[in-house]
């Protein structure tokens, strides 16, 4: 299976018992009225856990395509995640990029695999050391 956009995962940055991973969109070429926009500066999603007793809260940001916007929302509410927010920060962009607020519990043990970030099949870095995927759950 070939890569998707959230293949590559920053290291995650701890505080305390909150991790949190960072993935630019580094596959998207995204200019604003000829200028072209640096993942690092408008394109960068995260998604953070913070565990709690048995459950962990999850939340974070995605930057995703118009064309991606209906998928992921239905991807992400089928796995009991809410969707808290749609917009746009770069108006008259090319392609057009929206921002995509995310947050609800997790339930130990629950495989995160369902969730937009870690599908990707073998080239993800679901499984690996610190991934997101498992980050309050079992590894299995």
């Amino acid at each position: 299976m070939g890569q998707n956009r959230y293949d590559i995962w920053q290291a995650a940055a701890v505080a305390g018992a909150i991790h949190r991973y960072g993935f630019p969109r580094t596959d998207l070429q995204v200019t604003l009225d000829g200028v072209t926009i640096r993942p690092a500066f408008a394109l960068g999603g995260w998604i953070a856990f913070q565990p709690m007793k048995d459950t962990a809260m999850v939340m974070g940001d995605l930057v995703l395509l118009q064309t991606e916007v209906n998928p992921v929302m239905a991807k992400l509410l089928d796995g009991g995640l809410e969707v808290t927010a749609v917009h746009n920060h770069l108006l008259r962009a090319e392609p057009l990029t929206f921002y995509m607020h995310v947050g609800g519990p997790r339930r130990s043990g629950e495989n995160g695999r369902d969730y937009p970030w870690c599908a990707g099949g073998e080239q993800n870095a679901v499984g690996s050391p610190g991934d997101p995927c498992h980050a309050s759950g079992d590894r299995s």
